[in-house]
């Protein structure tokens, strides 16, 4: 018997690549529920589903009932949370979802604390000695200088970027609402990861040579033995959900960890493109139906990928 599968946040490129895998590969096995805010005719991902849900936006009153009625009403099996605030609506361990035995892809409510928004990721991350690029206190910045800052709550690098001292010091409000670091210097790589236990591990390096609103479109795809001693730190201290992606640049010619995201990242279709198949992975992973570290081959030689955009008619 299928599975029911509920995919958020439709209208990401993640949501879209999930999707298309399953309609091109695993059908067979899956029935695919994907929601969004937007209309289904502005949501490229739902001519891959077989039903469509247009949903209220996150934080909107009732958004969680609403969403646990759809899950009920469609006898939801698996929902895959790909916006940070669903993660934390329907973690893993949600009482509410267990009662109805379904399974979430999020991380546990404990991992989502600990990783609650960026600065309490970078003190994390500093805890366990995985170094990060060094938060500027608001009584030490300086008018002249640049900073690079994030909002705390972020995702998919909105609202990330450089900006002078002063534009900072005339705001009071900004410590609140963002994290101001020193800046970092290029290459930025990501890591992806696909995860089962401390021993159990497959990730690639990918290095972000071009990238249009925080995704990457121009990749090469690398090996770094200092990045893999990080991992290790990493991998050994905390206990990850299957996918997940990392972020990092250099500051001193050292690695730095600049982002942290427990799931599925929006690039991910690139690495899928060199035979490294994070979303068939975690996707037979999910039902049991095969060894998932069979499709998580990494190449022997350095690989370049280039993304370009898909045209789509919409009825």
């Amino acid at each position: 018997m299928k599975k029911n599968i509920l995919i958020t946040a439709g209208g990401t490129a993640t949501a879209w690549h999930i999707s298309k895998t399953i309609r091109d590969k695993l059908s067979q096995y899956f029935k695919v529920f994907i929601c969004d805010i937007n209309e289904k005719e502005y949501v490229a991902s739902s001519i891959n589903a077989d039903f469509f849900l247009q949903v209220p936006k996150i934080g909107s009153e009732n958004y969680y009932e609403y969403m646990l009625n759809i899950i009920k009403l469609y006898k939801i099996d698996i929902i895959i949370p790909l916006i940070d605030s669903d993660l934390h609506y329907f973690s893993s361990d949600n009482i509410d979802l267990k009662k109805l035995r379904v399974i979430s892809t999020a991380p546990s409510k404990h991992l989502l604390n600990t990783f609650y928004n960026k600065r309490s990721i970078s003190a994390f991350c500093s805890e366990i000695g995985v170094d990060v690029p060094k938060e500027i206190s608001y009584k030490n910045i300086n008018p002249n200088d640049e900073y690079f800052i994030k909002p705390l709550n972020g995702f998919g690098s909105r609202g990330a970027k450089k900006i002078f001292g002063k534009e900072i010091l005339e705001n009071k409000n900004f410590y609140k609402n963002f994290i101001i670091q020193e800046l970092c210097e290029k290459p930025e790589v990501t890591i992806e990861i696909f995860y089962k236990s401390k021993q159990k591990y497959s990730y690639i390096i990918r290095e972000r040579i071009e990238t249009k609103t925080g995704v990457s479109t121009k990749a090469k795809f690398i090996q770094d033995s200092e990045i893999d001693s990080i991992l290790k730190v990493i991998f050994e201290k905390v206990n990850l959900p299957r996918t997940s992606c990392i972020q990092f640049m250099k500051k001193n010619n050292k690695w730095v960890l600049t982002d942290f995201n427990l799931r599925l990242c929006a690039g991910t279709a690139l690495s899928s493109a060199i035979g490294w198949d994070l979303v068939y992975a975690f996707l037979i992973d999910l039902i049991g139906i095969d060894d998932p570290f069979l499709y998580l081959n990494k190449p022997n030689t350095i690989k370049k990928v280039v993304r370009v955009y898909q045209e789509i008619v919409m009825e």
